[in-house]
Formats: structure tokens, sequence, C-alpha cells
């Protein structure tokens, strides 16, 4: 009998490729989803880039036993909340890994974008080429110009 945990976790690993690996992969990082873990519904990514990787926990709740906080904390590099702090002190104390909201995680793009460019301009991987639209040429052929010029104008 499944007790909702496993649908969670389907929540949550579409929310982990679509706010966070999305994010990441757009500054050109490698995204991969190390493991989901449905006993305390959390899902572990890997991000790399050159020679930088990190690795990061996607929690569904806030309110998760502090068992798996601190489990977290030897495994990765930061905890992202899928939802908001409530009380988190109660939850995630004797912990040294910092614990944040998924909407701030764009701070932390930016962090590494700079630990791994080593103070130069972060160019990524090869950009995908830029479609160029063919060129339209259109030529007014009647008997009559001015009418199909007029008939174009309206």
């Amino acid at each position: 009998m499944d007790t909702g945990k496993q649908m969670r976790l389907n929540i949550l690993v579409k929310d982990a490729e679509d706010n966070i690996i999305h994010y990441f992969k757009k500054h050109h990082w490698d995204c991969e989803i190390l493991g989901s873990y449905p006993n305390g519904e959390y899902v572990i990514i890997k991000v790399s880039k050159r020679n930088v990787s990190y690795k990061l926990a996607l929690l569904y709740s806030c309110a998760t036993e502090n068992a798996v906080y601190k489990n977290l904390d030897k495994l990765v590099d930061l905890i992202v909340l899928n939802g908001s702090f409530y009380h988190l002190e109660s939850y995630a104390y004797g912990i040294t890994t910092e614990v944040i909201e998924l909407k701030s995680i764009q701070s932390y793009i930016i962090k590494w974008n700079t630990d791994a460019s080593n103070g130069k301009v972060s160019l990524g991987c090869q950009d995908i080429p830029s479609f160029k639209p063919k060129e339209f040429t259109n030529y007014i052929q009647s008997e009559q110009p001015i009418n199909q010029i007029w008939s174009r104008i309206r």
C-alpha cells in the first residue's frame, strides 16, 4: 500500500528537473540525478562543470526528521527545500550544510559559475548555432503595379 510517498517523490523529481536542472543546464553545467529516496523524500543531484562539481539535495518538505538532515549533511554541499521554511530550527539542527529555499537557487548558480570560471568569463560549452532565417525578396509582378502596391498597404 503506497502512502503517497512515491507520488510525492515523482513530484519532487519533476520539480528538480524543471526548477534546478533546467537552470543549471542553461549555464552549461552537466547535471544528473544520483538518486531519489522515498524514505526521506529527497533527491540528490550532482552538477559539474569543468573540474568543479557539487552535490545538492532537494527535500520535499522542511518538516523532515533530523536524521535525514544529518545524513545529507555528510553527502551534499547544499540542501534545497521544495517548500518554504517552517520552524527549520526544529528539524535541521546540528548540521553545517546550508539549507535554502528553492527560490534562492539562482544565487548559488551565480556563485558556483564564479568558482568554475577561475576569474575568466565562463563561456561554458559550445553554444547552439543560431538559426538564420531565409532571406525573402518579393517582387511586384503585375501589369498594373500600383494596384498591387496599394493592395499590400491596406
